[in-house]
């Protein structure tokens, strides 16, 4: 009895469920609903496409190699936004803003408006230490040089010391000789130093006499006849040395000394002309008692860095 009554039960609610989609009511609102959600779908997909730009890539252009200025005026270049991410390190055979990297690579797809990193070349040199090279022999100062990428070019002069770096120049001036890496001056990465190298001493001249000629004429005599100052000795305070006057000299000017080309001549400074100056100085050498003097003379070694010669560093 229970299970008849079951499976009329059953064949009761097959027959409703039946009658109930095959209804008119039913089919309008299932076909309504249908047709909401595959409207939702159709807008939700069209959405997506206008968002994501689908199908409209365009091919990234070749950048590397260019300088920014060129890429600003490549032909669909507003399609991209370049923006610049880093900077390598200086080099000098590539040209300042050169793009060396670019990132999504050349000839790659990409979207509309699609960002493209790029390194470059700086666009500004750095400025480089020289290197301690003064009193060096000269292919040991080359290497060091080159190794920090600096140019150079060679002069000589007569000097004892030979095939060593006497001075260093930059653009015609003195670059002053340091001790503390710290006070090492600077120059643009790359820049051409010229090199002064001694060529050895020369053959035998007179030894001139300096006496009562400044600092500076007597630098400009001896390096008019290629020969060098050594040890120079201040007498009292002397505010300006280019102004002093020179009033002992070693080696002596006596008639017929000699001395060989790029040797050296100490001399001995003093504020003010030493007396007789207005006299004949030929042949004459001063050699004044250093006790008839309240200061003692203060020995300097000289190496050009007198305060009118360094002002460039």
């Amino acid at each position: 009895m229970a299970r008849q009554d079951f499976q009329q039960q059953v064949r009761t609610f097959f027959k409703e469920t039946q009658y109930l989609v095959t209804s008119r009511m039913f089919l309008k609102n299932f076909g309504g609903m249908l047709a909401m959600i595959v409207g939702f779908i159709v807008l939700a997909f069209l959405f997506i496409r206008l968002f994501t730009r689908h199908n409209s890539h365009v091919t990234v252009p070749t950048l590397m190699g260019k300088t920014m200025e060129q890429v600003e005026k490549l032909k669909g270049i507003r399609k991209f936004d370049v923006v610049v991410m880093d900077e390598m390190e200086y080099n000098d055979e590539l040209e300042p803003g050169e793009i060396v990297i670019q990132e999504p690579k050349p000839e790659a797809k990409a979207k509309k408006g699609r960002r493209v990193y790029v390194t470059i070349n700086p666009y500004e040199k750095p400025m480089r230490a020289v290197p301690r090279i003064w009193d060096l022999q000269l292919e040991r100062a080359k290497t060091k040089l080159e190794r920090k990428k600096f140019k150079y070019k060679i002069s000589y002069r007569a000097d004892k010391a030979t095939n060593t770096v006497l001075e260093v120049l930059y653009k015609g001036k003195t670059v002053e000789k340091y001790d503390d890496p710290l006070d090492a001056p600077k120059v643009p990465y790359g820049s051409e130093l010229e090199l002064v190298v001694a060529k050895g001493a020369g053959p035998a001249v007179g030894v001139p006499n300096l006496v009562c000629m400044t600092y500076a004429e007597a630098k400009s005599t001896l390096a008019t006849l290629e020969l060098n100052i050594g040890s120079m000795m201040v007498l009292g305070n002397v505010s300006d040395t280019l102004s002093a006057y020179v009033w002992q000299q070693r080696p002596s000017a006596f008639s017929g000394m000699t001395i060989n080309i790029g040797e050296e001549i100490n001399i001995w400074l003093q504020g003010t002309e030493p007396a007789g100056c207005d006299d004949s100085w030929d042949d004459i050498d001063i050699d004044v008692d250093d006790g008839d003097y309240q200061d003692d003379p203060i020995i300097i070694q000289d190496d050009e860095s007198t305060e009118d010669d360094n002002n460039e560093f």
